[in-house]
């Protein structure tokens, strides 16, 4: 058997402590439920992802510590609640608890513990070092009766523990057949003083299967004192996640499906993790610091590389439950110390070649992902789209519908030193943007977008006068991706004579809300993104309204809108029109009351939509043009979505540069004017209908980075 400097990895510690247990209990540590897939995929989902380098940069100094359950602590990681370490090591939990100690690390107790928590906790307080004030969790399960989590709870709080670690995936057990195989009769020497009763047989343990978020987080709030936080463990969901914060006392969840070993066929928790951490970020963004909500992960760690990948998508802080049993079987209480040695030692020499100097600095960016599972094809993730802030100064009207607007703007990178790429006082209609700061990817297929998020249903709202058939080529491409697209009319686009005078801004934003969003989200729970044209993001975004994604999680509802796209767009504020936009008056090219009273048409719209285009491909489209209501240029403008907090993060816009219709001048002073931050991307040298005819692939694959930045938000 090795010596603890002769092993050199978690891989080596696990083989040598199961070379030196007895089968069965190896099998019951090891294993899990069923066919194990879920076990394996734990582990492998790792190896998915690449770290990137980042080269030249002063990493003489790393800094990996962190903080859990209010304390600074060595490192991002600690132990999981993992029940009966004596079945390793006769020492237990006592050994564990001091090598936490003496590495820095806090550690979760698990109430089917061998020592009692009193014990534990002052095995570590023993141990003579400047880190031995870690802490201390105690684990419990919502399954469990009341009155024993109120003793554990009364118990845990005058030892000293900081935290309530609450099981919420048992409400039953899996089915675990190595226990079926092999017998789990424990050794008549092992005691649990941390239960209020004598279990025979901890399977047999009576279960309440009908414990929910609204009767027992309350409870649980009410019998837990202020000292200690309390964390929800076996998170999967972002839908749970936000269930989990509408209760003020969770300081935190953690994405766990008990290593494996309750539900076989479960997603690797790294997978499931970044919807969960993306939940967090939007519950995040109106809460203080000291009032986060806080997601760790388990499952499958086995690597330093391993938690700077999970801190990497999203990931506060990360646990394991098996290293400190693996430890104690193979050495003791050195054992364990050697195992936490190994995973800081790794984790450090990962911050220095990646270039990170403190863990606030591991982001999305410092990882690849294996698209498809082949080798050597690899995608590189980011952090967020470059953020474009654009400061609003001055916007005036002048009668004819020129535009003048001043403003001043500040592209930022988001690297991990988050330098300013651009600075520069612009004033419109005169200035220009390096392409730079603008460009447009080649891959199509985005970067580590989350499986069940990469194909929302797209809700397509057309420009004024376009038909369908003007945007067959974009709406087919879009299909043959993948994307559900739903086309969505509304009245004041080639009205029925009826409907002229009634067809306006809101009554457009009415039918869009009947006959789009609310039957794909309310009746069909489906996510969605608007993706709107020209005149079409008017009605389109106060259509959304109150339909947001983040709103319908927290209310526990399916489906929702996850982002906004504006095209060559008008943003128009509340109480003002499109006309109003223009001093009054719309541009002579839009010929009212042709070729009827109410309505109008576009005169020479070869020239004004599609100058790049195509001539035969361009006729082709003015062919198809219809009339439009005169009311919907003329009516104000309802509540538009994109100036609700819901929606901060989720809008973007797409400039069409060389847009006779609605010149690029004009698209960055509407943008500025919203005083909003906006998602932006600009096709350069594209027309007002270019990117849904001659520029689809271009089109797409703004889309594609737009998605994914939604998905991150």
């Amino acid at each position: 058997m090795p010596a603890p400097n002769e092993v050199y990895t978690i891989a080596d510690i696990r083989e040598a402590a199961v070379a030196k247990l007895d089968p069965k209990w190896a099998a019951y540590l090891n294993e899990g439920a069923m066919d194990l897939v879920t076990v394996k995929a734990n582990e492998t989902a790792y190896d998915r992802y690449r770290i990137m380098p980042r080269i030249l940069r002063d990493v003489s100094k790393v800094d990996t510590s962190a903080n859990m359950f209010g304390t600074k602590v060595a490192m991002p990681f600690g132990f999981s609640p993992a029940a009966m370490h004596c079945l390793a090591h006769e020492d237990g939990e006592l050994g564990t608890s001091r090598a936490a100690a003496k590495a820095g690390v806090p550690m979760g107790l698990s109430q089917w513990a061998t020592k009692s928590l009193e014990e534990v906790i002052a095995a570590g307080k023993s141990v003579q070092s400047t880190n031995c004030c870690i802490p201390y969790g105690i684990q419990t399960s919502g399954a469990a009766r009341k009155e024993d989590i109120v003793t554990l709870i009364k118990r845990a709080e005058k030892a000293g523990f900081k935290a309530l670690l609450l099981t919420v995936d048992a409400p039953t057990i899996g089915r675990r057949l190595n226990e079926y195989r092999n017998g789990i009769d424990l050794p008549e020497n092992l005691k649990f003083p941390n239960l209020s009763y004598d279990p025979k047989n901890f399977r047999d343990t009576k279960r309440d299967a009908g414990t929910t978020f609204s009767e027992f987080i309350p409870w649980l709030s009410s019998v837990t004192p202020p000292s200690m936080e309390i964390w929800l463990k076996g998170i999967y969901t972002p839908e749970d996640v936000m269930l989990a914060a509408q209760y003020p006392r969770v300081r935190g969840v953690i994405v766990s499906n008990h290593g494996g070993r309750q539900l076989d066929g479960a997603p690797a928790t790294l997978e499931a993790l970044p919807e969960c951490a993306a939940a967090a970020r939007s519950i995040n963004a109106s809460r203080t610091a000291a009032n986060k909500l806080m997601v760790g992960i388990d499952g499958g760690i086995r690597r330093g590389s391993d938690i700077f990948k999970a801190l990497a998508l999203g990931a506060d802080f990360c646990f394991a439950g098996r290293i400190p049993i693996w430890g104690l079987a193979y050495n003791g209480q050195q054992g364990v110390e050697r195992a936490l040695e190994l995973l800081r030692d790794e984790l450090e020499m990962c911050m220095r070649l990646a270039g990170c100097k403190s863990i606030a600095e591991i982001g999305r960016e410092s990882l690849a992902v294996v698209e498809g599972g082949v080798p050597g094809l690899i995608t590189r993730l980011s952090k967020l789209v470059r953020t474009f802030k654009l400061h609003f100064e001055a916007v005036s009207f002048k009668a004819g519908g020129s535009l003048s607007v001043s403003y001043h703007y500040l592209v930022q990178q988001n690297y991990c030193d988050d330098t300013p790429l651009a600075e520069a006082d612009v004033s419109s209609p005169h200035f220009s943007v390096s392409a730079t700061n603008f460009p447009t990817p080649n891959d199509r297929h985005g970067s580590g977008r989350i499986k069940k998020m990469i194909k929302p249903t797209i809700v397509f709202l057309p420009g004024a006068w376009l038909t369908e058939s003007c945007y067959s080529p974009l709406l087919s491409s879009l299909k043959k991706e993948g994307f559900p697209v739903h086309y969505a009319q509304y009245p004041s686009l080639n009205p029925s004579p009826q409907y002229i005078p009634d067809a306006d801004c809101q009554r457009d934003a009415t039918a869009i809300l009947n006959q789009a969003i609310k039957p794909l989200i309310e009746d069909q729970g489906q996510d969605v993104i608007l993706f709107m044209h020209s005149y079409a993001s008017m009605p389109g975004s106060a259509a959304a309204r109150g339909f947001s994604k983040s709103e319908r999680l927290r209310d526990g509802k399916a489906g929702g809108v996850v982002g906004l796209v504006c095209i060559g767009a008008f943003l128009v504020p509340e109480g003002l029109s499109c006309a109003g936009l223009q001093g009054g008056n719309l541009p002579g090219w839009i010929l009212v009351d042709q070729p009827e009273p109410g309505v109008n048409i576009a005169e020479d719209p070869v020239k004004n939509f599609a100058a790049d285009v195509s001539e035969d491909l361009a006729r082709e489209m003015a062919m198809q043009l219809k009339p439009h209501s005169n009311s919907a240029f003329m009516s104000n403008q309802p509540a538009p979505a994109w100036n609700e907090p819901a929606f901060a993060g989720r809008c973007a816009y797409i400039v069409t540069e060389e847009d006779v219709a609605v010149p690029k001048a004009a698209q960055y002073g509407m943008i500025a004017a919203t005083g909003q931050e906006w998602i932006m991307k600009e096709l350069a040298g594209c027309s007002h209908m270019a990117p849904f005819t001659t520029r689809v692939t271009d089109c797409i694959n703004v889309l594609y980075e737009i998605f994914d930045a939604f998905q991150r938000c």
